[in-house]
C-alpha cells in the first residue's frame, strides 16, 4: 500500500505538468502566437486558414489543461485505501464513494493530524469594503457587508478568484423588498476567454439583507417587542427567560423611545429591552427545534445602546461559542454591534462544526449596570441571525442593514466613486498544488504561509 507521501509527491508531479503547461500557454504562447499575427500579409491567400489552424492549436492547448484532472482524480482516489491515524470514529481505510466525499475525507484528514497537513497558502488579501449612498457620501450607520473567509477549521477558503467586485443596491424598500431585506448584486471581472490565460471569476450573485425577519426561524420575539406587564414592571418577555431567576424581570424594563431598527412584521410598536441592573435573557434551541446546515455559516449579532455613564460589559453566547464587548466611553451615545466571528481569528465560530453543543442556547448578559442609578443602563434590541450567502465556491457575505435602510443605487466601493469597485481579493498567485487544486476541482487544502508538510513542485 503506497505511503501518504507516495501520493503526494505523484499527484504533485502532475500538478507541476499543469503548472508548467499554463505557464507557457499564458506566457510564450500568448506573446508569440500575437507576433505570428503581426507577421501576416494583406496579400495572404490563406490567412483564414493560418488564422483557424493558430486558433484550433490554442482550443487544444485549453483542453489539455482542462483534461488534467483525470489523472489527478485517480490519485486522489488513492487516498482512499490508506489507512490513517485520523480521530475516532474515522480510523479506517476510506470508503471510496466518488471523488467530492473522498477530497471532503481528505480534508478533514488533513486537518485532524497533531501537525496538520498543509500545503502552501495561495496568500490572498481579503479586503472589507467601504460603503456609499447613491450620492457618494460615506454610510456610517452600521449598514455593512460582512465577509467571511475562513472555514470551520479557521483555514482560508483558498478557492477564490483575486478579483475586483462591484457591489450595487438593486431592489429597495420601494421596489418590492422588505425593510432591511434589500438586495444588492455583487458582480466580479469578466472570466477568462479560456484555460490558457488568467481572469476573473464572470460571476453575479444576488444577496438579501438579513433582519429580524430571518431571526424567527431560529428563535422567536428577536426584537422584544412582545412582553407581558407594563414598560416598566415587567412579568415576562415572549420567547426569553431571565439568566440569574428564569422568571424573575425585574432587572429589566421596555424601552419603545430608543430602539434599533425595525424589521417586516415587527409591529406598531417597536421596542428594546432596557436592563436596569446585572442579569441577562436566554433563549434554548430545544425549544425551537432547530437544524442547521453544517456547510453554511451563520451570521449573529445583538444591537446595544448604553449612556454615558455606563461602564460594565455586554456577552452574546450562541452555543458553544461567545464574545464580550466593554461598554465605556469610547462607544457610549450610540448603537454597537456585538457580533459572533467579527475577527479573522474567530470567524470559525461562525459554522456549526464549533457552536454545536448539547443543550445549546442564545443568551445575552449584561454586568456593570447600577440598579440603584437612573443613569446606567443597557439598551439591548435587533438579535440578528440568518445563514450567510457564498460567492462563487469561495468567500461568503451577509448583508446587514442599519438604522437607516439601504435605498437603490448605494454601493460598495473602493473610493467614492461609483466607477471604483471594491477590491475584494488580491494574490492568490502563490501555491502551486493549491491553485490547482482549486482550478481544476474548486477545493483546496488547509494551507499555511509558513513551510508546508506537503512540498510544492520544484
Amino acid at each position: 500500500m503506497p505511503t501518504t507521501a507516495e501520493v503526494q509527491a505523484s499527484i504533485t508531479a502532475v500538478v507541476k505538468v499543469v503548472n508548467d503547461m499554463f505557464t507557457y500557454s499564458s506566457g510564450d504562447f500568448t506573446t508569440e502566437s500575437t507576433a505570428l499575427k503581426g507577421t501576416y500579409q494583406d496579400d495572404y491567400e490563406f490567412i483564414a486558414d493560418i488564422q483557424s489552424a493558430l486558433d484550433g492549436t490554442r482550443d487544444t492547448l485549453s483542453s489539455t489543461i482542462s483534461t488534467v484532472s483525470a489523472i489527478i482524480e485517480p490519485l486522489i482516489s488513492e487516498y482512499a485505501r490508506l489507512a490513517d491515524t485520523a480521530t475516532a470514529p474515522d480510523k479506517a481505510s476510506w470508503a471510496q464513494t466518488g471523488f467530492d466525499e473522498i477530497w471532503a475525507r481528505l480534508y478533514r484528514f488533513a486537518a485532524d493530524q497533531t501537525t496538520p497537513l498543509t500545503v502552501e497558502s495561495r496568500a490572498f488579501t481579503w479586503t472589507e469594503p467601504t460603503h456609499y449612498l447613491a450620492n457618494a457620501s460615506t454610510i456610517t450607520d452600521g449598514r455593512a457587508m460582512v465577509q467571511l473567509y475562513r472555514d470551520s477549521y479557521n483555514y482560508d477558503i483558498e478557492t477564490a478568484t483575486a478579483e475586483d467586485i462591484e457591489g450595487r443596491c438593486v431592489i429597495d424598500v420601494n421596489r418590492g423588498a422588505s425593510v432591511q431585506q434589500e438586495t444588492f448584486e455583487l458582480s466580479g471581472e469578466a472570466a477568462p476567454l479560456d484555460n490558457t490565460v488568467q481572469g476573473g471569476s464572470g460571476l453575479i450573485t444576488s444577496i438579501t439583507g438579513l433582519s429580524c425577519s430571518d431571526s424567527t426561524a431560529f428563535i422567536s420575539n428577536p426584537s422584544f417587542t412582545s412582553y407581558t406587564g407594563t414598560k416598566t414592571s415587567v412579568d415576562g418577555v415572549s420567547g426569553w427567560t431571565m439568566v440569574d431567576d428564569p422568571a424573575v424581570f425585574t432587572n429589566v424594563n421596555i424601552d419603545t423611545t430608543t430602539t434599533y431598527r425595525t424589521f417586516a412584521g415587527e409591529g406598531d410598536e417597536p421596542a428594546s429591552l432596557k436592563f436596569i441592573g446585572d442579569d441577562g435573557v436566554k433563549q434554548v434551541w430545544a425549544d425551537t427545534n432547530l437544524s442547521f446546515d453544517a456547510a453554511t455559516p451563520y451570521y449573529v449579532h445583538v444591537a446595544h445602546w448604553h449612556p454615558v455613564g455606563t461602564v460594565g460589559t455586554i456577552k452574546l453566547t450562541w452555543g458553544g461559542v461567545s464574545v464580550t464587548t466593554t461598554l465605556n466611553t469610547s462607544n457610549d451615545g450610540q448603537w454597537n454591534l456585538t457580533r459572533i466571528g467579527a475577527s479573522e481569528a474567530t470567524q470559525k465560530n461562525c459554522w456549526l462544526r464549533q457552536f454545536d453543543i448539547n443543550d445549546a442556547e442564545i443568551k445575552i448578559e449584561v454586568t456593570g449596570v447600577d440598579p440603584t442609578s437612573s443613569a446606567e443602563y443597557v439598551l439591548v434590541d435587533d438579535v440578528t441571525i440568518g445563514p450567510m450567502t457564498q460567492y462563487g465556491g469561495a468567500q461568503w457575505y451577509a448583508l446587514v442593514g442599519g438604522s437607516t435602510p439601504f435605498l437603490d443605487g448605494d454601493y460598495l466601493g473602493g473610493s467614492a466613486s461609483a466607477t471604483a469597485p471594491w477590491g475584494a481579493v488580491t494574490g492568490g498567485t502563490s501555491g502551486i498544488n493549491q491553485r490547482w487544486f482549486a482550478e481544476l476541482f474548486g477545493a483546496y487544502l488547509p494551507s499555511t504561509t509558513g513551510t508546508p508538510v506537503w512540498a510544492e513542485p520544484t
